[in-house]
């Protein structure tokens, strides 16, 4: 499976490469849901709104966004907050079976940072 690595904007934003759009068939327009059962700490599954009921073990959802121009997707507070996202901060993306999968890139602590002397 093919990963990118993709900065968060200002806006709280991702640019979803053309390739991966393609990969999982959405287009300019669709609506994704995350199911609060498939977001935490680690990562977040973005799914398109209409697959979501016809999952089994439906959850609630925790949020909506929407993919425009671009494959710019604007993620929500829930997300951002749950996953510790700020301006900047890199996420690796994944395709699975009709979602994308989020997972932020923790920053490593600077070489001797937090070490006495």
């Amino acid at each position: 499976m093919t990963s990118y690595t993709i900065a968060i904007s200002a806006k709280g934003e991702i640019a979803i490469p053309a390739r991966l759009r393609e990969a999982l068939g959405w287009r300019l327009g669709e609506v994704l849901a995350v199911r609060a059962d498939e977001l935490g700490a680690d990562h977040a599954l973005l799914r398109p709104f209409a697959t979501v009921g016809t999952l089994r073990g439906e959850g609630h959802l925790a949020a909506l966004a929407q993919v425009v121009g671009a494959g710019v997707v604007q993620l929500p507070n829930p997300i951002r907050q749950t996953l510790g996202l700020r301006h900047g901060d890199q996420v690796r993306l994944e395709a699975g079976a009709g979602s994308l999968r989020i997972s932020p890139l923790r920053r490593q602590p600077a070489a001797g940072a937090g070490t006495g002397p």
